[in-house]
């Protein structure tokens, strides 16, 4: 989305102060309850996840995310019906929301993680780079094998990005005796340059350049767990604002045969499945689609949200949806400018 850089510099000084007071932990299990509404099976044989941004985008005191105040309760409904084991919410750059959230579920996601402000490497915060924190949170209904670990790309595309900490979130977590290790993410927007209708090239690169860095960071978790012994099966979540297909500028459309950009470099050596293009092959999965009254209409539509895995005999996904589709006639008129995106596996 694009943002007004005057803008994004005022509305720093707002935005700063709010961020030092409440939940910035790295992570964070809370128990209230013996008998949760909720119960977990000691041996679950299926495991759902959901991966959705919430467009909860705060500058200072401005809704960037319009209707925010209407669509967080609204959003919060929606993931209590839901009922997946593990969800991952991006766009979530306000403690006071990320704490709402975590108050009105934590009796149905007792293991909660954010990534907040301090949450980045300390030496990208001068000049304020990163400042206002990853906006990444995790809820789930099954332990925290370790604490979740942060860490901010040194890339960033558009000039606004410059002060989001978008980075990689590594959430260990344990599934009835099966340990999963849930890399979670929001890249950075590559803007559509209208003019030439195509996309800015110098935000592609750095876009691919922190893929690259995404890459080596999930090298580094797997190398991490294996120096301990375990091997996790992960599974790679969220935002990736990658469109699956190559954008013909002349055209002025998709070469569906053609992957994008960055679309290869998401997974150069194969080792993960995208779970909805596995399951899903006709359907084009728009998660940034036609008719959303909150999507930015000067970019061409496109699948930018994301469940990957591994390959694992033990681990199957075997349904892949878009959720949280619904438009409505009045404001406000979706729950977000994204469709999330339901993976359900089935764990032999």
């Amino acid at each position: 989305m694009k943002l007004n850089w005057s803008l994004v510099l005022a509305g720093i000084v707002f935005f700063v102060l709010p961020l030092f007071s409440d939940d910035q932990v790295q992570s964070q299990s809370y128990f209230f309850d013996d008998t949760p509404v909720y119960e977990v099976k000691a041996w679950p044989k299926q495991l759902s996840v959901l991966s959705y941004n919430t467009f909860g985008m705060w500058l200072g005191p401005i809704h960037v995310g319009k209707h925010w105040p209407d669509r967080l309760p609204r959003i919060v409904q929606a993931l209590r019906q839901t009922n997946a084991d593990v969800v991952l919410l991006q766009e979530l750059w306000r403690a006071k929301d990320r704490r709402y959230i975590r108050e009105a579920l934590q009796v149905q996601y007792p293991h909660i993680v954010s990534s907040g402000w301090h949450a980045t490497s300390l030496p990208s915060t001068i000049g304020l780079k990163n400042i206002i924190g990853g906006g990444l949170m995790v809820l789930s209904k099954y332990p925290f094998y370790a604490p979740a670990k942060f860490r901010s790309y040194k890339a960033y595309t558009a000039p606004e990005e410059y002060f989001a900490g978008k980075g990689l979130q590594v959430v260990p977590i344990s599934v009835g005796g099966k340990l999963f290790a849930f890399a979670h993410t929001h890249l950075g927007s590559s803007h559509f340059d209208s003019d030439t209708n195509d996309f800015k090239p110098k935000q592609i690169r750095r876009h691919v350049r922190q893929i690259e860095e995404m890459g080596q960071m999930m090298a580094d978790a797997r190398r991490g767990f294996e120096e301990r012994g375990l091997r996790p099966h992960f599974i790679l979540a969220g935002d990736l604002n990658c469109p699956e297909h190559f954008w013909n500028a002349a055209q002025d459309a998709y070469e569906f045969d053609r992957p994008s950009y960055c679309y290869p470099s998401l997974d150069p050596n194969s080792e993960l499945l995208d779970t909805f293009r596995l399951l899903n092959f006709d359907d084009l999965g728009y998660t940034s689609a036609d008719g959303n009254p909150y999507r930015s209409l000067d970019e061409p539509a496109a699948r930018l949200d994301y469940i990957f895995s591994d390959v694992n005999p033990r681990v199957i996904p075997y349904s892949s949806e878009m959720v949280f589709k619904d438009i409505q006639s009045s404001p406000p008129w979706a729950l977000s400018d994204h469709f999330g995106v339901l993976t359900r596996f089935l764990l032999l």
